[in-house]
C-alpha cells in the first residue's frame, strides 16, 4: 500500500486561517496517494506529536505574514525544526 504525502504547514498563531485554507487547498490537489496534513500546534498544545510527524514529513511549508522580518519569539514550527535538527538554544 503507497503511503499519503505528509505535508506539515506551519505559521504563527495570527496566520491559523490562512494555514487552514492552504491545508484544506492542498488536500484537494489531485493525488492518487492522497494526503495527510498537521499544523503547528496552537498554544497549549503539546509538541511531540508535531515533533514527530515533522520528522516524518515530505514537505514543510511555511506561511509568512507581511511582517515576518519583526523581531519576535520564535513560533512553535520554528522550535520544532530546531529540536528535530538538533540545535540548542532556541525556543523555551
Amino acid at each position: 500500500m503507497t503511503e499519503p504525502i505528509r505535508l506539515f504547514v506551519s505559521s504563527s498563531p495570527e496566520l491559523a486561517p490562512e494555514r487552514e485554507a492552504l491545508g484544506q487547498n492542498v488536500a484537494e490537489l489531485p493525488v492518487s496517494v492522497g494526503w495527510e496534513i498537521k499544523h503547528t500546534p496552537r498554544p497549549g498544545e503539546g509538541v511531540d506529536e508535531a515533533l514527530d510527524f515533522l520528522a516524518r514529513s515530505d514537505l514543510f511549508l511555511l506561511v509568512l505574514g507581511a511582517d515576518f522580518a519583526a523581531p519576535t519569539t520564535p513560533s512553535k514550527g520554528a522550535i520544532l525544526m530546531a529540536r528535530l535538527w538538533g540545535w540548542s538554544g532556541v525556543g523555551p
